[in-house]
């Protein structure tokens, strides 16, 4: 049944996360058409303050998350409607709370700019983002019920439509009008809209929670409060480390260079959906394997995942160090180019640092087990690490100092105590086996994507043709290389026996259907 739920959800998400990366480069390209490259940076630079005020979220998401995988899993209705009302007065305050502190910083704007662009209304927009942000919050507690209970295609359906009718809308309205305001207006009025949209769903699947007001005991309380003070520790650390960069662009090097960079995570982040949406799909049904079965078989699913992950993440590592400035160039022009070795950065920080990378596997398997406190105090180091690095980089290389710093933390936390915390609590076991598939399939992917750029460097020819031969020498040789080296491993035959088990399953299903036909 873990398997079957799996399969559905990551289906539905793929589908889902290719509508909502189609909408994006479609909304990016109007966007960079009708407006100017400030507004991309504006956009950059808000983002990542409200991302510091979703601070306030604390975390109570994934710690309500994992308490409700046992309860649903034994059908103990009372226990997940207490889970609920608890939830849902809490989102409720956090809405409020980012709404009223958001407006507090209204006045402080011109703090994070340097050299104030020409922008009409840049005090509008940035409430429209306040509303948009808090909005996010109001109704949607219900999609956790949801996705704990292992039906994540259900939002991921919602997520879709969300994205198609925002889009078609959001840029009916930029090309008729041009009208900035309207086009913010037109995001916030359809998150809301569709987050009612699921709640509704919610109330359908779970008419238990219509009318719930059961209430937590106060020792349940005081259980997941101490999960959400250790997840707030977690939860600074990554606002630091993620959301500090266009700041310090912005602050130190202009907004325009905010814009320019913007557009090259759009990119990196329209490929981390699909990852994202990947690991959503098994994420609970990793809870479910974690809170019924042994830890051996929780360790004997980790390293299968685990080497679908570093595949796939090895493979758009080097996709992105190849192809983004060729497609950059492509896409809007040679002047919104940044340089090669500002995108090799990158794209090792998307590998090492992201924590949607080769870090994924590891958290979701954290999170699911419940390990929050053990490592609370890792993001302050993390942080702290992270902006005095950047800082001082900053002042020593530019634009590339921000993103070594990210580097730098990266590798002095994450990369071991992250799955110190999971190897001794979770599977009980020395760390120096999570090293050596680590650097297994590191070095793998280095020598990948040595191969790889070597090669495609030196493809004569125009623009077009080198892009597109690039392509295919990307998607050749990286693959083909863990083919060869993989083949014969235990989890490269774990994949690919279930592979073969759905290319059975959908021909006799043809025949069946086929046979139906005939008679």
């Amino acid at each position: 049944m873990r398997l079957e739920n799996t399969v559905r959800n990551t289906k539905y998400a793929i589908v889902g996360q290719a509508m909502a990366v189609a909408a994006s480069f479609l909304n990016r390209t109007i966007f960079i058409h009708f407006l100017s490259v400030e507004y991309l940076g504006v956009n950059g630079l808000f983002s990542n303050i409200l991302s510091i005020l979703s601070l306030a979220e604390l975390g109570v998401g994934s710690a309500i998350i994992y308490n409700m995988y046992k309860p649903l899993a034994t059908n103990d209705i009372s226990k997940v409607k207490k889970l609920m009302n608890f939830y849902k007065m809490a989102y409720n305050v956090i809405g409020v709370f980012v709404l009223i502190t958001g407006l507090s910083l209204l006045p402080f704007l011109e703090f994070f700019i340097n050299n104030k662009p020409d922008i009409n209304h840049l005090h509008l927009i940035y409430v429209l983002y306040v509303m948009n942000s808090s909005a996010s919050y109001f109704f949607t507690y219900k999609r956790s019920i949801i996705f704990a209970d292992q039906k994540n295609y259900i939002d991921s359906i919602n997520l879709y439509q969300q994205t198609i009718v925002q889009s078609i809308v959001q840029n009916t309205v930029l090309i008729v009008t041009g009208n900035i305001i309207l086009y913010y207006i037109v995001q916030i009025v359809t998150i809301v809209f569709f987050n009612y949209k699921i709640s509704k769903k919610a109330n359908k699947l779970y008419p238990f929670l219509i009318s719930n007001k059961e209430k937590l005991e106060k020792s349940e309380r005081m259980k997941i409060l101490k999960d959400v003070s250790a997840l707030l520790m977690h939860r600074i650390g990554f606002v630091v480390v993620c959301s500090t960069d266009n700041f310090l662009i912005a602050k130190f090097v202009s907004l325009a260079a905010v814009g320019l960079y913007s557009n090259y995570i759009m990119i990196v982040s329209a490929v981390k959906g699909i990852i994202v949406q990947l690991i959503n799909g098994v994420t609970a049904s990793i809870g479910h394997l974690n809170a019924v079965e042994t830890s051996e078989k929780s360790y004997d699913i980790y390293k299968k995942i685990y080497f679908i992950n570093a595949w796939l993440v090895g493979f758009c590592s080097i996709a992105f160090y190849v192809l983004l400035n060729p497609f950059i160039e492509l896409w809007v022009g040679k002047k919104y180019l940044l340089s090669p070795e500002i995108v090799l950065i990158i794209s090792i920080n998307f590998y090492l640092c992201d924590i949607r990378g080769i870090r994924s596997v590891t958290n979701t398997f954290k999170d699911t087990m419940g390990l929050f406190w053990q490592d609370r105090f890792k993001p302050a180091f993390e942080a702290v690490i992270n902006l005095v690095a950047s800082v001082i980089l900053l002042k020593l290389f530019g634009f590339i100092g921000v993103l070594l710093g990210t580097l730098i933390s990266t590798i002095v936390t994450d990369l071991w105590v992250e799955p110190y915390i999971v190897f001794k609590y979770g599977f009980k076991k020395r760390l120096y086996h999570y090293f050596f598939i680590f650097f297994k399939f590191g070095a793998i992917t280095l020598l990948s994507g040595f191969i790889t750029k070597f090669i495609c460097s030196r493809m004569p020819g125009s623009l077009i043709f080198t892009f597109v031969t690039s392509i295919i020498i990307v998607t050749v040789i990286p693959n083909l290389l863990f083919i060869v080296i993989f083949h014969k491993a235990d989890e490269f035959q774990y994949i690919y026996r279930l592979a073969m088990k759905k290319v059975r399953s959908l021909k006799t299903r043809k025949a069946m259907i086929q046979e139906r036909r005939e008679m």
